[in-house]
This record gives C-alpha cells, structure tokens and sequence, in this order.
C-alpha cells in the first residue's frame, strides 16, 4: 500500500512542508513538472489515515477516501 500526494513542482515546497510535519516520507520527482510526497510504510499510512479521518468535507474525496481506507484494511 502507498499514500501518494502529486503536486506541480513549481509548489513542491508544500510537499516538503508535509514530510517536515508528519516527520516521515520522501518527496521525490515524477517529471519535469511534477513532484510527489510518497510513504509506504504501514504505521504512517495508519497515522495519515487518522489524520484525515472525520475531516474531509467534500462528499467525492470522503467516497475516495473510504475507499482507500477498505483496501489499507484488507
């Protein structure tokens, strides 16, 4: 199981800022134009998960998020 974020990497100091947040993962390049924050360490998607649950407001991501959330479980 991965936890990815895709940000333009003209903003990949947001991605930074979250890896100095949480204190884990890596942000690392996708393209010339793209940089991701990746972790695929189980505690810290368990901890992200947390993070997010009850705290998503739009009705589409908390579809997407629960989603996530059954197949971490499996």
């Amino acid at each position: 199981m991965v936890f990815v974020i895709t940000q333009a990497t003209v903003d990949k100091q947001i991605l930074e800022f979250i890896k100095e947040i949480l204190g884990f993962g890596k942000v690392i390049p996708q393209s010339a134009i793209t940089s991701r924050y990746v972790t695929q360490n189980k505690k810290e998607i368990d901890m992200i998960i947390s993070l997010f649950n009850g705290n998503i407001v739009l009705p589409k991501r908390q579809e997407t998020f629960d989603k996530y959330v059954k197949g971490f479980n499996k």
